[in-house]
Order: structure tokens, then C-alpha cells, then sequence
């Protein structure tokens, strides 16, 4: 999830770290994106600024709710790293360097 140019994303023992996670990762810290890895909240979720997935196929997938949560319209923090994401996919053929 995001707040401003923040991500926070689950601690690592709590999810599958896929490859596009360690790609987007990268790109967090190339591009100047802060990076937190904790546990997220009810509070969290209420208050965030948007929230993606990651995966092989689809790259970074915004969500548009969690439960009955509504999230806000993709914010330009979020825009910024999914045209990073598919730039650097664009150019490098997929290939983490």
C-alpha cells in the first residue's frame, strides 16, 4: 500500500516474495520511493493513498477496494511507479540487474 511516496509492504516471512516484488523494489529505491516492511492495520488500509499487487504477468495492479474499503482513485505517486515498472520491463527485456 501507499501513503504519498511511501510503500509498505508485509514483512517478508508473511508472503511469497516474487521476483516483480524484488524488481519493484529496486525501482523504489532507484527512483527516490521510500520502503517500509511491516505488518499493515485496519487503520492502515482506511487511511492509505492506494494500495497494488505484483505479478509476473500483470506487473504492478492497483486495487480498487479491500473488503468493503473503497480505496482512493490511483494517486500520482502510484502512476509514477508503474510507468518506472514498465519502462524498465520496456528496456531490459525483463532481466533484473
Amino acid at each position: 500500500m501507499m501513503h504519498g511516496r511511501t510503500v509498505i509492504s508485509p514483512p517478508t516471512d508473511r508472503i511469497l516474495e516474487g521476483v516483480t516484488r524484488k524488481t519493484v523494489r529496486l525501482l523504489l529505491e532507484k527512483h527516490h520511493f521510500s520502503y517500509e516492511e511491516r505488518c499493515m492495520t485496519l487503520s492502515d488500509i482506511v487511511s492509505c493513498d492506494g494500495a497494488f499487487l505484483t505479478s509476473t504477468g500483470a506487473g504492478i495492479m492497483p486495487i480498487r477496494a479491500i473488503d468493503e474499503y473503497a480505496l482512493p482513485p490511483i494517486q500520482e505517486a502510484m502512476k509514477e511507479l508503474m510507468a518506472y515498472y514498465d519502462e524498465w520491463k520496456e528496456t531490459c527485456g525483463g532481466v533484473i540487474n
